[in-house]
């Protein structure tokens, strides 16, 4: 495991939400402090722990990583994925600590702004507080929308949202909406993030492809083939989840 101060390409250091701040000046404040506050880590990394002490908040620049709780028993449930661009507050109600584990899933750049940096930029520019709280927002409609299915649907519905719910997130960083994507999990990644086993995974990835909904390969190509089947399992259109979870620009 490797962890390297900074991130080696400058692209990696502008979130795409920067070029969408109107004042330059604060375009500029916000591009130095992240950069200033960058670390590049390699898969499989776990930079952040449950009860660390934590004053930061956490922006993902490349790459993916997974935010989860483990039980006692170990077992492992993934709350969210942060994507490029993503923003985080993580800490708990008492300020100081964190009640959640951050693990790379592919090799991420990642910077953790000290709260008191990004406190002065929120009130130096009213924008970046607006930013902050749309995504802030964003994050709680998608994980709301989530565990809605994980309690009270089937794995079928669990799995078509989650497809769902990538390809909005997918086609909102890059600008682009697509019946295929790659995402960097396995069905044990999918397993911890939608409440089902391995095994049940499998099964159902199965099912859904018999039935001419999806078809996924490799390490992970996700085609969706029949997306009216897919919202009508899932139980939420592409474009209303769309409205929901994707932060404003």
């Amino acid at each position: 495991m490797t962890i390297h101060d900074r991130a080696t390409n400058p692209a990696d250091r502008a979130p795409h939400w920067a070029a969408h701040l109107r004042d330059p000046t604060a375009r500029e404040r916000v591009l130095r402090l992240l950069a200033e506050h960058t670390r590049h880590y390699e898969s499989g990394a776990q930079f952040i722990n449950e009860d660390d002490t934590l004053n930061a908040i956490v922006c993902v620049l490349s790459g993916w990583v997974s935010i989860s709780k483990v039980s006692e028993t170990g077992q492992i449930q993934i709350i969210d994925f942060g994507m490029p661009g993503d923003l985080y507050d993580l800490t708990s109600a008492d300020g100081h600590t964190t009640p959640l584990n951050v693990t790379v899933v592919s090799n991420a750049t990642v910077a953790s702004v000290p709260r008191a940096l990004w406190r002065s930029l929120v009130i130096d520019y009213p924008e970046i507080e607006r930013l902050s709280r749309d995504h802030a927002a964003s994050a709680m409609s998608r994980v709301s929308e989530r565990m809605l299915r994980l309690g009270k649907g089937s794995a079928e519905e669990r799995i078509a949202y989650g497809f769902l719910e990538l390809g909005v997130r997918l086609a909102d960083s890059s600008g682009q909406r697509s019946n295929c994507y790659d995402v960097p999990l396995t069905q044990l990644l999918l397993a911890e993030w939608l409440g089902l086993s391995s095994v049940h995974v499998c099964r159902t990835l199965q099912s859904l492809h018999t039935r001419g909904a999806v078809e996924v390969s490799g390490h992970m190509k996700i085609c969706v083939m029949d997306a009216d089947a897919l919202t009508k399992i899932a139980g939420v259109s592409f474009d209303t989840l769309a409205q929901e979870i994707s932060p404003p620009h």
